[in-house]
């Protein structure tokens, strides 16, 4: 059996402790909402092909261009998943593709969250 980075691990356990808040707030399976990931790239030329791939992929991805020193740029990247249903098996796969597709660009996924409906 694989290993699991221990990075993927704390996002699966931040990320159910985050359902559990959600569903305290009347989230549930049922409950569509958007969904935004987050993402740093330390070199901005990495943010914009990961940003081309979210963006194919189907999100709205805003990317920042933010200095860092004098010569260093990075980028930000915040991509918001159409609006749907979730769960938290979902949101632990989505998370597992996005972490594994951040590393492939030369990015981290910094995490997820979401704007709770009234």
């Amino acid at each position: 059996m694989d290993q699991i980075h221990p990075d993927l691990m704390g996002h699966y356990t931040r990320n159910e402790a985050m359902w559990k808040l959600w569903q305290q707030h009347g989230i549930n399976e049922q409950t569509p909402i958007n969904v935004d990931f987050q993402f740093v790239c330390p070199k901005y030329d990495n943010g914009i092909e990961l940003k081309k791939i979210l963006e194919k992929e189907g999100l709205n991805v805003n990317l920042r261009k933010i200095r860092k020193f004098i010569f260093f740029i990075k980028g930000d990247i915040e991509a918001t998943m159409p609006t749907q249903t979730w769960s938290l098996q979902k949101i632990q796969e989505y998370t597992t593709k996005y972490f594994n597709l951040s590393i492939q660009v030369g990015c981290d996924l910094d995490g997820l969250g979401a704007f709770m409906p009234k």
